[in-house]
């Protein structure tokens, strides 16, 4: 995964091989490669995350069941262990929010203040862009219905005090199974979710309606 930070040369590799496990980040410019995370692997850590400044990394950890985050300069040794799993960092790189109990969401700067805890019926939460008009922070999640017209996707507004009202963006997804951690927003702000098909995958942009 490429950091979006422009002045940023590096790229990150998930390394998963029998002589060979974790997470390295490999500068474009001399080669030089450096471990960020030892022993990662797929089965036992499954969901890693990069900040968009590049500054945070994010690792679930199988053997504590909870998400590991520290900064990239510092390593693990500087750690935070945040009670839940598949971390999603905000497009500022200042929250990162998680499955738990509900929702769990940590600021970065603040980590002492505690998780803004959502108690929402859903999964697979993520920051959406930013409000245009208002400026504020925005959630996305599954959530999924009983019927065609079952909202499947939502979003509402986030602050520290919690969830504005929830609204719909995509419906009728019951056909179309889509597994964890397969969820993102393009920079157009279309939902990207992968669904797989036998011993293939279809990646597809969906529209609000």
């Amino acid at each position: 995964k490429e950091s979006s930070a422009a002045s940023d040369v590096y790229k990150r590799q998930y390394l998963d091989s029998p002589g060979r496990t974790g997470i390295i980040e490999i500068d474009l410019q001399s080669g030089t490669e450096s471990m960020l995370y030892d022993s990662w692997t797929m089965e036992s850590n499954p969901f890693a995350e990069v900040s968009p400044n590049g500054e945070w990394v994010s690792v679930y950890s199988g053997k504590k069941g909870s998400t590991v985050v520290f900064p990239r300069a510092v390593g693990p040794d500087a750690a935070m262990v945040l009670p839940g799993v598949n971390g999603r960092f905000s497009p500022d790189s200042r929250w990162i929010v998680m499955e738990g109990s509900g929702f769990l969401a940590f600021e970065l700067a603040n980590p002492q203040a505690g998780p803004v805890q959502v108690m929402r019926r859903g999964y697979q939460p993520l920051f959406g862009r930013d409000d245009p008009a208002t400026g504020e922070k925005t959630l996305i999640w599954r959530e999924g219905g009983d019927d065609e017209q079952s909202p499947d996707i939502l979003t509402a507004t986030f602050s520290r005090s919690g969830l504005g009202e929830a609204r719909p963006l995509v419906s009728g997804l019951q056909h179309a199974p889509l597994t964890l951690s397969t969820m993102d927003v393009a920079p157009d702000g279309r939902i990207v979710v992968v669904r797989f098909v036998e011993r293939s995958s279809e990646v597809w942009l969906l529209e609000s309606r």
